[in-house]
């Protein structure tokens, strides 16, 4: 006999709460008391998912038992979050608090008090054995605090992303330094043997080195939204260098005499040398506050180098990247510079006094000596304000600068010498390589001295002025028509000539 027939759901749902402690939107096992509550019966099995249940249990238990995929929207803290949690390979779990702007329409987990859902003590800290992947977004200082003081056994976890909001609200917003520091040992990364991949976006001046990752083990780093000092940067390269693949930083560097510390003494640059280091991107602001910084950084694997740049001091200074990429010349094979977005300096200061469309010859030369030591580079991407000179575009006609370049993206006043540079190159190249289509542009002289010939460029976008509009299209008509031009591929962008 059902001695619950009786009851009615008010009351039976009041029961329900006192066998279920914790709410599970996670996969559960067999002795799951909230599983063996949903299959006992159709009755409990509606009264537990009836649209008129507290949110608690309509939003946190039905997509246990009914989808691979859990979403609802939390509030923590005055913040509403996306809460998504994915099942993994049956068992393994990648949650992600993610930050959504609007509150919901719909209602969602709201009063997030601790007697309803607190999101780390009743979904992150239980599933510790299970998670794989996991994403947070700490919005105070009780929020960061309560999860990385916490020896909770992330064991099997293989990437991690956290980012830090500025509290407000809180005493450490008021603190002189506005560094968060914390009372308790920070114990939640201990034995994260599997950890490969950790993503740091840092708003609240959190040292991101006081945060004690596997750095040695870590293959893959993003921390391009976290401004951090050359000394930094300098050390988590240092502690990741034995594995670390992929990178990505934002650097900021400070006047000399503003921090006279740090500049005086080089000891503390270690020697770094990172044999896996296959792809970095860097935003830089202000290098030539310290131009040496990359004296001491060996990356004999570097296949991928891009640089986005603010330096109001001095624009671009080419020669800074020198002795980092000399070690990669037989391994680099793309190079890529932007002007930092949101940044008016390097596209303009690039040009110092030499006119439009020109870079100072310091500039250039720098730019040539920079080419002569990539001769393996297939792609090359340049700024606004950065410009080839008319010497580089001779010598990487013939094939003499960037002999294996395949693709470029460069702006260029004209817009037609870059167009004679690639037709010229492709003639030399066809014509040695033994294919129809060449003309008179192919000295003979230089033909009979040399066995290799250029790599064909097949991929070119360029911006020009859009005064040059007419010159250019007629010039792009004539090298289409071209045999040694057929199988490349060209866009042309114009913009206004004041921007150059």
């Amino acid at each position: 006999m059902d001695f619950t027939e009786a009851l009615s759901d008010k009351v039976l749902l009041s029961i329900f709460s006192y066998l279920i402690e914790v709410p599970s939107i996670f996969p559960l096992s067999a002795r799951e008391p909230s599983l063996a509550l949903l299959v006992v019966c159709r009755r409990w099995h509606r009264v537990i998912l009836d649209r008129d249940s507290p949110n608690k249990w309509r939003n946190v238990i039905s997509p246990t038992v009914s989808s691979n995929h859990f979403h609802a929207k939390v509030e923590v803290d005055q913040y509403w979050f996306d809460l998504h949690i994915q099942r993994h390979g049956g068992h393994w779990l990648n949650i992600h608090l993610l930050l959504t702007t609007p509150p919901p329409q719909n209602g969602g987990i709201g009063n997030t008090s601790e007697e309803e859902l607190d999101v780390l003590k009743n979904v992150v800290f239980p599933a510790a054995m299970r998670v794989k992947c996991l994403t947070l977004l700490f919005p105070s200082y009780r929020a960061a605090s309560s999860f990385l003081t916490t020896p909770t056994r992330f064991y099997f976890l293989e990437s991690i992303e956290l980012r830090f909001l500025k509290d407000s609200q809180s005493e450490v917003a008021g603190t002189a330094t506005n560094v968060m520091r914390f009372s308790r040992p920070i114990t939640v990364f201990h034995n994260l043997s599997f950890l490969r991949y950790a993503s740091i976006r840092i708003h609240n001046g959190l040292n991101p080195l006081t945060l004690p990752l596997p750095w040695y083990q870590l293959t893959r780093i993003n921390m391009g939204f976290s401004i951090i000092p050359p000394k930094v940067f300098m050390a988590i390269l240092s502690k990741s260098s034995p594995s670390i693949s992929a990178g990505f930083f934002t650097v900021g560097f400070s006047p000399k005499q503003q921090s006279p510390s740090s500049y005086s003494n080089r000891t503390w640059w270690p020697k770094i040398f990172a044999p896996a280091l296959e792809y970095l991107h860097l935003r830089l602001i202000n290098p030539s506050f310290d131009s040496d910084i990359f004296t001491r950084t060996h990356l004999p694997a570097l296949i991928n180098f891009r640089v986005d740049l603010c330096d109001s001091n001095a624009g671009w200074m080419l020669n800074v990247y020198y002795p980092l990429l000399y070690g990669s010349s037989n391994t680099l094979r793309s190079i890529a510079f932007f002007n930092l977005e949101g940044s008016e300096g390097p596209g303009r200061l690039a040009n110092h006094r030499g006119g439009p469309g020109r870079n100072s010859s310091q500039v250039s030369r720098d730019m040539e000596n920079l080419f002569s030591i990539l001769p393996m580079v297939r792609v090359l991407q340049l700024p606004l304000g950065l410009y080839i000179s008319e010497t580089a575009m001779e010598l990487i006609s013939v094939g003499r600068l960037l002999p294996s370049l395949d693709a470029l993206q460069v702006t260029s006043l004209i817009g037609s010498d870059i167009l004679t540079m690639v037709k010229n190159r492709n003639e030399i190249a066809n014509l040695l390589s033994g294919l129809v289509g060449s003309s008179s542009a192919v000295p003979t002289t230089w033909c009979d001295s040399h066995r290799y010939s250029p790599h064909h460029c097949s991929e070119v976008v360029l911006c020009t002025s859009a005064p040059q509009r007419a010159m250019v299209e007629s010039c792009t008509a004539y090298i289409h028509s071209l045999s040694s031009m057929q199988n490349t591929k060209f866009q042309i962008d114009y913009a206004d000539q004041s921007l150059f």
